[in-house]
């Protein structure tokens, strides 16, 4: 009865370490992701004059961030901006179909579309970066505003 108690400790204690370990590595690979999408953004308005466009609304919930996660995708990603140019190239794991949309998005590396908010005619009292846009990842619990949201401010 002894060692099969120890057994399930150990067990315990194996699985709780790899879920840390597993959601570490996503929030690192989610933060260089950020880091590498801010390039290419801003290559994209050194070559364009302007950084590039998100709806008119700021999203709050990941499946709200797909439309503006798609536009992104589409003139950063595919060669779609006036340029003509790949900014970004994404891997296919990178790029999926979520929720109900029948569009690709960006995803996280928890599986939940990017954030993207670029208001570009007049700054919004919702947009953090007054000077620049916001990107930012949902993080693990999929919910914004909580303390595992990985963003560029």
């Amino acid at each position: 009865m002894a060692v099969m108690t120890i057994i399930a400790i150990l067990a315990g204690l194996v699985i709780g370490i790899a879920s840390y370990a597993q959601r570490s590595a996503a929030e690192k690979q989610a933060k260089a992701e950020i880091k590498s999408m801010e390039s290419a953004i801003e290559s994209f308005k050194l070559d364009n004059g302007y950084y590039p466009t998100s709806s008119i609304a700021r999203c709050v919930a990941p499946t709200d961030a797909v439309i503006n996660s798609w536009l992104l995708y589409q003139q950063i990603g595919q060669g779609s901006n006036p340029a003509g140019k790949i900014y970004f190239p994404f891997s296919p794991k990178q790029i999926q179909v979520v929720s109900t949309n029948t569009f690709p998005c960006i995803v996280d590396p928890f599986g939940n579309a990017y954030g993207y908010f670029c208001q570009t005619a007049s700054y919004n009292s919702s947009q953090t970066n007054k000077v620049s846009f916001d990107l930012w990842s949902f993080g693990a619990d999929g919910v914004a505003g909580t303390a595992d949201d990985i963003n560029n401010w």
